[in-house]
């Protein structure tokens, strides 16, 4: 996730990422301290080991968020080495209503 963050274009990517990784480091470090009796036992759960449903959805939902940053900046990436823009939306839009016309 370093290297993702590392890897990104805008400013964004990355304090997302950062925020991510904080929050996934602070569960781990929470959790050890617990175990070694430094910490007091809060039932913050070790992320993607211990049961807990809303926790392992909003890990997986962060995960996911990181991929979503990687693969649009990739995206971006190829467009830029391409020297070509996506057409937007509405242009897409107006392409699939012109074949769907021409096929009927």
């Amino acid at each position: 996730m370093v290297l993702i963050g590392l890897e990104c274009k805008d400013r964004a990517g990355p304090v997302i990422i950062v925020g991510i990784i904080g929050m996934l480091l602070y569960q781990v470090f929470e959790n050890i301290g617990a175990f070694l009796g430094l910490m007091p036992l809060t039932g913050i759960t070790l992320p993607f080991i211990s049961y807990g449903g809303t926790s392992l959805l909003i890990n997986m939902a962060c995960i996911g968020l990181v991929m979503s940053i990687k693969l649009y900046g990739q995206e971006e990436e190829d467009e830029l080495l391409l020297g070509e823009q996506r057409p937007s939306l509405p242009e897409r839009l107006l392409q699939l209503l012109k074949r769907e016309k021409t096929t009927v």
